[in-house]
C-alpha cells in the first residue's frame, strides 16, 4: 500500500514538521516519521481528518514511542481542532502535536467507547485532572480512540481558564474483554502549568 503522509517539509517554525495522515496511512510509517523527527529534536505536527485518520494517527504516535525508548525518550501530544482548507473547503481536522521528552506512571483509568460523549469525557476528564494532575483514557476502536481525541481537545478548554494545558501521551495496552485479550489505545494525559 503506497504511503498517504504526506511531509509537508518544515512548517513555518523552523523546529516543526507536519505530517498529514489520511485512514490509510501506514501507522509504522508514520511512527518512523515521528521518531526521526524527535531525534531530530524538533516537534512532530500530525494533522488528521475524520475517525479513520484520527485512528492512524494515535497509533502511529504509540508505535514512534517504542522507536524513542531505546534513547531513553519519551513522548507528549498535545490534541487540538484546526481549521485547514482541503481543495477550496474548509474543514476541522485534530492537530497532534508530538514533542519529545522523559518518564511515564499509572493513574485512574476512564473508559471510551465510540458511543461516548466527548463533552461529558472532557469533563470527568477535567475533573480528574484538577484532582490529580494525570488521567488515563483507554479506548478500542476507530470510533472510540476519535471520541477520546475529541474529549482531550475539548477538556483542554475546561482546564485553561486555570492556567493549565494538556498534554498526552498515546501508548498501546492488552485488556480483558469478557475473557478476550484486546489491544486497546490509552491516552497518558497530564496537566502542565
Amino acid at each position: 500500500m503506497a504511503e498517504m503522509t504526506e511531509r509537508q517539509g518544515t512548517a513555518l517554525q523552523e523546529n516543526v514538521e507536519i505530517l498529514k495522515v489520511s485512514s490509510k496511512s501506514n501507522p509504522t510509517s508514520v511512527g518512523g516519521a515521528i521518531a526521526t523527527i524527535l531525534r531530530k529534536g524538533k516537534k512532530a505536527e500530525l494533522q488528521a481528518i475524520g475517525a479513520g485518520a484520527v485512528n492512524q494517527a494515535v497509533k502511529a504516535i504509540a508505535i514512534a514511542r517504542g522507536y524513542v525508548a531505546p534513547l531513553g525518550m519519551d513522548l507528549r501530544a498535545i490534541f487540538e481542532f484546526a481549521e485547514v482548507e482541503i481543495n477550496g473547503e474548509t474543514k476541522t481536522a485534530i492537530r497532534m502535536s508530538v514533542l519529545g521528552e522523559q518518564g511515564g506512571e499509572d493513574m485512574e483509568i476512564l473508559k471510551v467507547s465510540s458511543k461516548s460523549k466527548p463533552n461529558a469525557v472532557a469533563g470527568a476528564l477535567a475533573s480528574v485532572l484538577k484532582q490529580h494532575k494525570k488521567a488515563e483514557l483507554q479506548a478500542i476502536g476507530a470510533g472510540a480512540v476519535n471520541q477520546a481525541v475529541k474529549a482531550i481537545a475539548i477538556a483542554r478548554g475546561y482546564v485553561a481558564p486555570l492556567g493549565m494545558d494538556l498534554v498526552c501521551i498515546p501508548a498501546f495496552t492488552e485488556v480483558n474483554i469478557n475473557g478476550e485479550e484486546r489491544t486497546a489505545i490509552r491516552f497518558i494525559v497530564k496537566v502542565i502549568e
